[in-house]
C-alpha cells in the first residue's frame, strides 16, 4: 500500500513538471515572434563597414560602396545617404571622393529605412618608401647590412679595474 501511493506520487509530481514545462516554452516562443517584427536597427545603432566605392550620386548626396558582408561572406551593396552632419577624413565633401575610392562608413537608420553617413573616411594610399642606396647594397655572404642609425659600436673596451 505504502509503494502504491508513492507511485501515485511520483505520477502526480511528473504531470505537474511537465504541465509547467510547456507553459514556460509557450512563453518563451512567444517574445521571440513579437522580436521578429520589429526592425533590427534603430536611429541610435552606429554601423560601420569598410569597402570600396561603386557608384557617386552627388545631385541626390547619396555613394554606394560594395562591401564584404563578414556573416554571409558575401560581397553586397549598399545606399548610403549623406546630409550637412556628415563628417569627412582626407576630403572635404562628397564631390572629392572618386569612384573605386576605398572608404570607412559609419552610418545609422534613418527615416524611410534610410542608411545616413555620419562619418565617411577616405582611405589614402599607402607611400611607398624608397630605400637609400646603402640599404640595397649588397654584402658578402655571411655578414649583414645594418643602417648607419641601427649600428652599434661593438669595438671591445679595455676593462678597467
Amino acid at each position: 500500500m505504502r509503494r502504491l501511493k508513492f507511485g501515485v506520487l511520483i505520477v502526480a509530481v511528473s504531470l505537474i513538471s511537465l504541465n509547467i514545462a510547456i507553459s514556460f516554452a509557450q512563453e518563451k516562443t512567444e517574445p521571440k515572434e513579437q522580436a521578429a517584427n520589429q526592425p533590427v536597427l534603430d536611429a541610435t545603432d552606429t554601423l560601420w563597414l569598410w569597402g570600396e566605392v561603386s557608384v557617386l550620386n552627388p545631385e541626390n548626396k547619396q555613394i554606394t560602396v560594395k562591401y564584404l558582408d563578414y556573416d554571409t561572406d558575401n560581397e553586397k551593396e549598399i545606399n548610403i545617404t549623406v546630409d550637412d552632419k556628415t563628417t569627412y577624413e582626407y576630403v572635404k565633401a562628397l564631390n572629392e571622393i572618386k569612384l573605386q575610392d576605398t572608404v570607412s562608413v559609419d552610418y545609422v537608420l534613418g527615416p524611410q529605412d534610410k542608411y545616413i553617413a555620419k562619418n565617411i573616411s577616405v582611405e589614402k594610399p599607402d607611400e611607398t618608401v624608397v630605400p637609400s642606396a646603402a640599404e640595397t647594397a649588397t654584402a658578402p655572404e655571411g655578414t649583414e647590412i645594418v643602417p648607419a642609425d641601427l649600428a652599434v659600436d661593438t669595438a671591445a673596451e679595455p676593462v678597467q679595474n
